[in-house]
């Protein structure tokens, strides 16, 4: 069979016409003019610039090219690439944190009720202290009003005066310390029930491979 008689056949039949072309590979692509494949042992002139694909001697597809994308295509790739990319970091930085509260927890759960119990004491003393100082404040700054009604029709005295402010700043401090340690304590009871959440469900099944160790310490 003349060449231009086999090339003819493997533009219309790429398969059929493999056995009788030993170790040639093709070119194939759409034909945008007629819409059927041609192909050819080296670049069709009909394939510039547009998606082909590369057969072996036996008919199979050995490589594929993709033809340009649009702007729209582009970018929703570039968008599933990044998506892609920051789940796989989302999944890593879960298996590090994952890895960090089974290593600061190496005793189980006893290790977390000591822990927040420490804890719970630690601000339930420095919330003791700030209602201790309170008390005193709301004592002085009482005594300084009444030593003040002395004064109702006359300037107050320079230091009668600064020791009203001061009473007050201090009321306002102590309060204001108060309020954050109550916040604190709830916080520090959150954190630790969700510690111990999460330990549970990671013993209850295995820890995916991969996460990188921690060294143990405080609670995160």
């Amino acid at each position: 069979m003349a060449p231009a008689a086999l090339l003819a056949l493997a533009c219309l039949s790429p398969l059929a016409a493999a056995p009788a072309m030993a170790g040639t590979r093709l070119i194939c692509c759409e034909d945008p003019a007629n819409g059927r494949s041609v192909c050819m042992d080296s670049m069709p002139p009909q394939c510039v610039g547009r998606a082909w694909r590369e057969l072996d001697e036996r008919g199979n597809v050995v490589k594929r090219v993709e033809g340009p994308i649009s702007a729209d295509l582009r970018a929703q790739r570039e968008a599933e690439a990044r998506r892609k990319k920051e789940e796989e970091a989302a999944l890593r930085e879960q298996r590090r944190k994952d890895q960090a509260l089974l290593d600061t927890y190496p005793g189980g759960e006893k290790d977390i009720d000591f822990l927040q119990a420490r804890w719970e004491r630690d601000v339930q003393e420095s919330i003791k202290r700030a209602e201790t100082r309170l008390a005193d404040a709301q004592k002085q700054q009482k005594r300084y009003q009444e030593e003040a009604e002395f004064y109702k029709k006359k300037p107050l005295p320079e230091e009668l005066r600064r020791n009203l402010g001061e009473a007050d700043a201090e009321i306002k401090s102590q309060q204001e310390i108060l309020l954050a340690k109550r916040k604190e304590l709830d916080s520090v009871r959150a954190k630790f029930d969700d510690d111990r959440r999460r330990y549970r469900d990671l013993t209850a099944r295995p820890l995916p491979q991969g996460g990188p160790g921690v060294d143990r310490g405080r609670p995160r």
